[in-house]
């Protein structure tokens, strides 16, 4: 593998950081790696090109406004941007959500990359409270599901929910495949048995009331009937 892309959102550290990570680790030839904000919250769009583990540049995109709308089809541009302007022929090209995904296609039809994966991270059946933008969204889901080379679930629950809400069975979309996002084990600082807090539920995330963080606040006084030194700690940010 001699160069490859890695397009993404980002608001905290998660799998696309790690498989950067990773590919860095492993010194690859060369890494191209682009990440868009999710929040807006003054952050910007960046581009990274990354030389056998060691970083060669870094450039920020000084454009973003204050409409997501907006804003996500600048990112669809400027991942193909970015990546058909880069002097490197690319070998794989990772798209993580169906925006990215959308551009490692285009590239790839005009012959800029070989090969296209796209990663899922999540699964919102309604991404968008508008019904129009919400169906475009989804068709560009289906699009990259249909076209790219490999699809990347990090839950068996993706392709469950593509098939009941979607009607995208999997016995069609036959590329899709599980990769769990795991952990670096060897930081991790391992307890004994005995001094694991067996009563404490840690939750880490973004606070939406799809993730559900309020059934667990309500359900607390029923927990605490079973399990009376129950505790909830919550590491995040965002509204419930």
């Amino acid at each position: 593998m001699k160069s490859v892309v890695i397009a993404t959102h980002y608001m905290v550290y998660g799998a696309p950081q790690a498989l950067r990570e990773y590919f860095l680790i492993n010194k690859i030839p060369y890494l191209l790696f682009i990440a868009h904000p999710l929040k807006l919250d003054g952050s910007k769009s960046f581009v990274e090109k990354v030389v056998k583990g060691k970083q060669e540049s870094q450039r920020e995109l000084p454009l973003r406004t204050g409409i997501g709308v907006i804003n996500y089809f600048l990112d669809i541009f400027f991942s193909f941007f970015w990546t058909i302007t880069d002097p490197h022929h690319f070998s794989l090209y990772i798209g993580v959500d169906p925006l990215n995904a959308l551009a490692g296609l285009v590239l790839k039809k005009l012959g800029k990359v070989d090969k296209v994966i796209f990663y899922t991270i999540v699964f919102s059946p309604v991404r968008f409270e508008n019904k129009w933008l919400n169906g475009f969204y989804h068709g560009i889901d289906k699009f990259c599901l249909a076209h790219a080379d490999e699809t990347w679930n990090v839950s068996d629950r993706i392709a469950e929910g593509r098939e009941m809400i979607r009607g995208l069975k999997r016995s069609v979309y036959i590329t899709q495949k599980t990769v769990p996002i795991g952990i670096w084990y060897s930081r991790v600082k391992r307890l004994p048995f005995s001094k694991i807090k067996k009563q404490q539920l840690l939750f880490v995330g973004n606070l939406l009331e799809k993730q559900g963080v309020q059934l667990v606040l309500d359900a607390i006084p029923l927990i605490q009937k079973k399990v009376p030194n129950f505790h909830f700690m919550i590491v995040g940010g965002g509204r419930i």
